[in-house]
């Protein structure tokens, strides 16, 4: 069977899939590719837009099968409310790393362990969301600590300890369909592309995605803080490199195809993602222009109207502005591959070239 749509793969398929979104490690970028993709099929956890969603409109959401993809800051469990078959996905980061980009979150007069202290976040985070230790939403300022998996509320003081980190590491290994990890994101991006079957999975906003809003000052990052901080999250680094271990032996086996496509994302991503920074209209439009030129020279008709259709479906970019990147599709594009393109795009909420 040929490859389809993100779209058309959520129509057909039965199987929900949940995102146990770990803080600063790329989630928002990945939920604006997603909900580009397939915007009818996605529910977030928390604020999506100016509406907010708690636990409860995920449990209605999830009974009433409104979505095949739910994003949110999860924890491990939480498919226990949903009936249909359910496959989680998540991303990963060095916790160093990780943290030092959320330092901005510290507020001016709060000192570095008071900051380390006030979250459970800071304090193997990845390893208590993966072992099912999250925060329960009754409301938008609300939370309680919850274990998913034994259904009952704990302490906020709650310790990660050797059989909390097994609980995750279990989970991780046999449990998650797929991870995403930090420093390989378009190798993760091809993988779960090939595991589902679908087209390219790309976005125009989802390169520099809120990377600048916590950046850590230079104070911040003196040695004995990145010592401390990784006194903090020995867990988190453990489960990392079982991570990042399971990625680089998935890598290990691909084609010279796999890494040909990857290359081709990173050259979108090179160039097309100077049109997710705020700029001139004008210098926006160059930049899409510029990366669909490069992949016409590489023959990669199907990703140059991919691109159209991903800016009709987004509504940042104008009318005209998809009209004039239309135009210059037609005129890279063989009329085959476009004909092509127009009969598989019929479950898509936009249509292109003339479709009604």
């Amino acid at each position: 069977m040929g490859r389809r749509s993100l779209s058309d793969y959520c129509e057909s398929t039965d199987r929900t899939f949940i995102f146990l979104h770990n803080f600063r490690a790329g989630g928002n970028a990945l939920y604006d590719t997603f909900l580009i993709h397939s915007p009818c099929f996605i529910f977030k956890l928390g604020t999506a837009g100016q509406i907010y969603n708690g636990m409860a409109e995920f449990i209605a959401a999830a009974k009433e099968k409104q979505a095949k993809f739910f994003f949110g800051h999860f924890a491990y469990g939480v498919h226990t409310f949903i009936e249909t078959p359910s496959s989680y996905i998540t991303n990963i980061r060095n916790p160093t790393n990780r943290l030092i980009s959320g330092l901005g979150w510290k507020k001016p007069e709060e000192s570095l362990e008071g900051w380390l202290a006030r979250s459970t976040e800071t304090d193997n985070g990845m390893t208590r969301r993966l072992a099912g230790i999250g925060e329960k939403h009754q409301g938008a300022n609300d939370f309680e600590h919850y274990n998913f998996i034994e259904n009952e509320k704990v302490e906020f003081s709650f310790k990660v300890d050797e059989s909390v980190f097994e609980a995750a590491r279990n989970n991780l290994i046999n449990n998650i369909y797929h991870v995403y990890l930090s420093e390989f994101m378009e190798e993760c991006h091809v993988l779960l592309e090939d595991r589902l079957g679908v087209f390219p999975i790309i976005s125009l906003r989802s390169w520099g995605r809120n990377s600048a809003s916590h950046n850590a000052k230079a104070e911040e990052l003196r040695p004995e803080v990145i010592e401390t901080i990784k006194e903090s999250n020995i867990y988190d680094q453990r489960l990392y490199d079982i991570a990042k271990s399971i990625i680089e032996k998935e890598l290990e086996i691909q084609t010279d195809d796999f890494w040909e496509r990857v290359r081709i994302r990173r050259i979108l991503k090179n160039t097309l993602g100077r049109a997710a920074a705020p700029r001139d209209a004008k210098d926006v439009l160059h930049s899409v222009a510029e990366g669909m030129q490069r992949l016409h020279f590489m023959g990669m008709y199907r990703e140059i109207l991919g691109i159209v259709d991903l800016c009709a479906r987004d509504p940042e970019f104008s009318e005209s502005f998809r009209d004039i990147l239309e135009k210059i599709a037609m005129k890279l594009c063989p009329r085959d591959v476009i004909i092509d393109f127009k009969e598989r795009q019929v479950s898509t909420p936009v249509f292109l070239f003339g479709n009604p």
